[in-house]
C-alpha cells in the first residue's frame, strides 16, 4: 500500500476539518433563518409563533383556533409558514354530513351566515370536490352565469351582504403565486338560488349587471 506523505496527511485532516466547519454554518444559517422568519411572523401578527407556541403545551390541534381567537381560515394561512419550519399541524377533519343537514335545517340568515363564516374557503372546496352531487355550496359566478348574467360578482356579493338584504356569503381572498392581485371567491348556499336571482334581476333593472350577449 503506497504510503502518504505528512503534508498529504494534513491536507486530508484540513479538508474534514472544514466540511465540519462548512456543515456547521449550515446547520447554524438554517436555524439563524428559520428565526428570522418566526420574528418577522411576529412582527407581522404573529399568528404561526403562537400557534407553535400552543401546539408545544401540547394543545390539541383542533382547539388551537378557539384558545387563539383565529379564524379557520387564518389557522389554514399559518399552515404554509409552519410547514416552512418543519412542524406539521394536523387538519381539522370535518363532520361534512353533520354539517350539510344543519344547513338544510337551518333558516336563520345570521346562524346561517355564522356557519360560512366558520368553514375555510379550503374545507368548501374539499366538500364540493368530494360530493360532485352536493346542493348546499355553490361559486356565485357560477350561479350568475346559469341566471343568463355577466360575472360581476364583487357586485352582487357586496350587494347580498348589505344590510337592506343581507343573503348568506363568503368572500374568500387568495394570493395565488406569480399574481399581483389576490384572487376573490364568492360562496353561497343553494338553497338561497330564488333569493339571488331576485337580487340579481334588480340589479338588473338597474342598468348595474348586464346579461350575457
Amino acid at each position: 500500500m503506497e504510503s502518504q506523505s505528512p503534508d498529504q496527511t494534513y491536507l486530508k485532516q484540513k479538508d474534514f476539518m472544514e466540511i465540519l466547519k462548512t456543515g456547521k454554518r449550515k446547520r447554524l444559517h438554517q436555524a439563524r433563518s428559520q428565526e428570522s422568519k418566526q420574528i418577522m411572523s411576529l412582527k407581522q401578527g404573529g399568528k404561526s409563533v403562537m400557534i407553535k407556541e400552543e401546539l408545544e403545551k401540547g394543545i390539541d390541534p383542533k382547539e388551537i383556533g378557539n384558545n387563539l381567537g383565529l379564524s379557520p381560515m387564518q389557522v389554514s394561512d399559518a399552515r404554509k409558514t409552519l410547514r416552512s419550519w418543519g412542524i406539521d399541524l394536523p387538519r381539522k377533519k370535518r363532520d361534512y354530513a353533520g354539517i350539510q343537514k344543519e344547513i338544510e335545517a337551518e333558516n336563520d340568515d345570521m346562524k346561517l351566515q355564522e356557519k360560512l363564516n366558520s368553514l375555510s374557503f379550503e374545507s368548501i372546496t374539499s366538500f364540493i370536490r368530494n360530493n360532485e352531487d352536493q346542493t348546499i355550496f355553490t361559486k356565485l359566478g357560477n350561479l350568475l352565469g346559469e341566471f343568463g348574467y355577466t360575472k360581476n360578482v364583487s357586485l352582487v356579493g357586496e350587494k347580498l351582504r348589505a344590510d337592506d338584504v343581507h343573503i348568506p356569503v363568503g368572500e374568500y381572498r387568495r394570493l395565488i403565486k406569480g399574481e399581483k392581485y389576490p384572487q376573490v371567491t364568492w360562496i353561497v348556499l343553494n338553497k338561497h338560488k330564488k333569493r339571488i336571482s331576485g337580487v340579481a334581476e334588480g340589479l338588473y333593472k338597474l342598468g348595474q349587471l348586464k346579461r350575457k350577449s
